[in-house]
């Protein structure tokens, strides 16, 4: 609610100071006095550009300060200040804050709305038009609004990229590929090529083992391993003589010197020759019998290192190692991957639900704005009948799924076109209509201001106006500018604007009139005589009959 309104340096006002209550106030005086420069005050609060001659000549700004109370459960007071210097610079404050120019407007947009030909007709905008209808049907559509959220939110997420996912096929395909390679031993290459190594000169190592055997343990020995013929031959080819075994040797030194007790220490010495070389010809005959020609095996251990070594070069690393361990994180991936496509095709399903169950709820809500609208038309004829315009009419216009795009379209006669509200309607038709909105229309701002709502009427229909703003104006603030009496007459407080010379210069100031005077400034607007005995009677009647 606004609770006092200053006004300095702007049009002819230098000094103003108004405090308003409750309920209907009336804003009365001559023509020309200022009563519309309060209204463009109240306007340039809501953010209204100062027009040429806005500040008063000679100042260098002009200034409106306002006190509202901003409902709720706790009531805030707030002030707020916009400033606007003679070079057209404007600087606004909240609550003694610097404050943009949008804030300011915002604020003092959402606690006051003003109906004139230049106003802030917070009903003219489709949005507000669509949710007033809401209010008025009792239509809930939080609901709808969630699913909607809901659902952009889930097309978001599954437009968003997912990594892994984008690759899932080929993750799959590198990862099977590495766990069909078998690789287990980081050494493995190592193995095998020592291995491939051992076999391609099995047949050479092998002679030199059976050679060697027999030198160490005689003929004998080597016999179980090849045939002596094969051996001997081999043994010439190799060009290895026949020595007595080295066995037989040490046995034979072993018992000759230990046949002597000076010789003991030495006998001891080959007795222990002895045990190793029977150990390692044990060791060699096993290894030669290990040994054998495997053209078979060596293939298959050239094969797979040239296979090891293909798939090294392919994922580009540099031993058997790097492969597990580039195996192990694409195991890594493939789960997480996995794990999206699932989580995908969950969200797309829910989106698909969340669809279907969009469509029931927005034919709903289109029903129910439907019978909403149908109710609000018929309200608003009422209405419009009891302000002295019988032949108008208001529509809605319902528009998409859900009539989100909900409008009002007006035609003040019959025949004419139907264009939306702001365009089709004249200032004094625009500010009834509005309050013909804001009578049948529950919810609304807690001070309204109307200007012109009495343009073109008189007689009866004023008296119905007048009766209409004093119904609105309970449980709010209604200003109303007016130059009919009947009007009036039926605010609970009364407001004068007059202007006057001082010094050269026209000032205007405002008062609020009661009691005789109130009498006679009524009596000024019906006869333009505020002395008239008979006007005086008149006013006097009429104030009578239009107080509650």
């Amino acid at each position: 609610m606004l609770a006092d309104l200053v006004v300095s340096d702007i049009g002819i006002f230098e000094h103003a100071q108004i405090s308003l209550d409750e309920g209907m106030i009336a804003l009365t005086g001559e023509t020309g006095a200022g009563k519309t420069l309060i209204v463009d005050a109240l306007n340039l609060l809501l953010g209204a550009r100062a027009e040429e001659g806005t500040i008063r000549s000679g100042a260098a700004a002009g200034r409106v300060e306002a006190r509202l109370w901003e409902g709720g459960e706790v009531p805030r007071e707030r002030v707020v200040v916009r400033e606007i210097s003679a070079k057209g610079r404007s600087r606004a404050w909240i609550d003694g804050h610097i404050a943009s120019l949008g804030e300011l407007a915002e604020l003092v947009g959402s606690m006051v709305e003003v109906h004139a030909q230049h106003g802030h007709h917070l009903l003219l905008s489709e949005r507000a038009q669509r949710e007033a209808l809401d209010v008025f049907g009792k239509v809930d559509s939080s609901s709808l609004i969630e699913l909607r959220r809901r659902i952009r939110q889930l097309e978001g997420d599954l437009a968003s990229p997912e990594g892994p996912l984008d690759s899932l096929g080929e993750l799959q395909a590198a990862l099977d590929e590495l766990v069909q390679a078998g690789l287990g031993d980081p050494d493995e290459e190592d193995r095998l090529r020592e291995e491939r190594d051992l076999l391609a000169k099995a047949t050479q190592l092998r002679e030199v083992g059976i050679a060697c055997l027999a030198d160490l343990a005689g003929p004998e020995a080597a016999g179980a391993l090849e045939e002596e013929g094969r051996l001997s031959g081999r043994r010439e080819r190799l060009g290895v003589p026949n020595p007595d075994p080295a066995l037989e040797v040490v046995k034979r030194l072993a018992r000759r010197l230990g046949a002597e007790a000076a010789y003991a220490e030495v006998a001891g010495a080959l007795a222990e020759a002895q045990d190793a070389l029977e150990q390692a010809a044990m060791a060699l005959r096993l290894r030669v019998a290990e040994m054998e020609d495997d053209p078979e095996r060596l293939a298959g251990v050239q094969e797979r290192l040239a296979f090891l070594g293909e798939l090294r070069r392919k994922h580009r690393v540099a031993d058997l190692r790097s492969l597990i361990e580039l195996r192990e994180r694409l195991e890594a991936s493939v789960v997480e991957a996995t794990a999206a496509a699932e989580r995908r095709l969950k969200l797309a399903e829910e989106l698909e639900r969340l669809r279907l169950e969009l469509e029931l709820r927005e034919a709903e809500v289109l029903q129910a704005r439907r019978t909403a609208a149908e109710r609000l038309e018929g309200a608003i004829a009422a209405e419009f009948a009891r302000l002295g315009m019988p032949n108008a009419r208001l529509k809605v216009r319902l528009v998409g799924r859900a009539g989100d795009e909900s409008f009002f379209v007006w035609s003040a006669n019959p025949g004419e076109s139907e264009l939306p509200l702001s365009k089709a309607a004249s200032g004094g038709e625009l500010a009834r209509a509005m309050l013909a909105l804001r009578l049948v229309l529950s919810a609304g701002p807690e001070t309204v201001v109307f200007d012109e709502v009495d343009s073109g009427i008189g007689g009866q229909a004023a008296l119905a106006v007048g009766s209409a703003l004093w119904s609105l104006a309970q449980g709010r603030q209604v200003i109303v500018v007016t130059h009919l009496a009947q009007v009036a007459a039926f605010a609970s407080s009364h407001l004068s604007v007059s202007k006057e010379t001082r010094g050269g210069r026209t000032v205007a100031e405002v008062r609020e009139v009661s009691g005789e005077e109130r009498i006679a400034e009524l009596a000024r607007m019906l006869s333009g005589h505020p002395e008239s005995e008979a006007a005086r009677r008149h006013a006097a009647e009429l104030l009578e009959h239009s107080q509650p």
